[in-house]
């Protein structure tokens, strides 16, 4: 957390590739993912309104690709971009002692990312959706 008046704003990015999703012995499904692929830049901004209350919001920007090869041996490849939901949380300090830290985030995320990315008229599964479609709370407990 931060003092109050206190301000950070954060920039991350994160590479993550998959190979060899899943198989498909018996030729159950028409298309199997074989590979995925997700570059993520993630933006942050924190602010302390008091020493007890430091306020967060975050959201990310997606790059994400999957080949998927089909029951004839053909391979496929699709990708979406766009922004993610939008995380605003605040972070409450409990416990700040030169041993141990101990604070609560709470917060939820809103459902701003796309959920409905579509290649050649067919929407692309969860996995390659950009949002969650839902709004979820987010609590947790931190201890350092």
């Amino acid at each position: 957390w931060h003092a109050k008046g206190e301000w950070m704003a954060s920039y991350r990015t994160m590479h993550m590739g998959m190979n060899t999703l899943s198989e498909n012995p018996q030729g159950m499904v028409m298309n199997t993912p074989f590979s995925m692929n997700m570059n993520m830049h993630m933006f942050g901004f924190m602010y302390a309104f008091s020493d007890k209350l430091t306020f967060m919001a975050m959201t990310q920007l997606l790059d994400k690709s999957m080949i998927s090869k089909s029951n004839s041996g053909t391979t496929s490849k699709v990708s979406s971009e766009g922004f993610g939901d939008i995380v605003l949380s605040g972070l409450i300090p409990v416990l700040n002692s030169t041993k141990h830290n101990i604070h609560i985030t709470s917060g939820i995320s809103l459902p701003t990312g796309k959920i409905d990315q579509k290649v050649g008229g067919i929407t692309l599964g969860y996995g390659m959706q950009n949002g969650s479609g839902t709004y979820d709370l987010l609590n947790s407990v931190t201890s350092v």
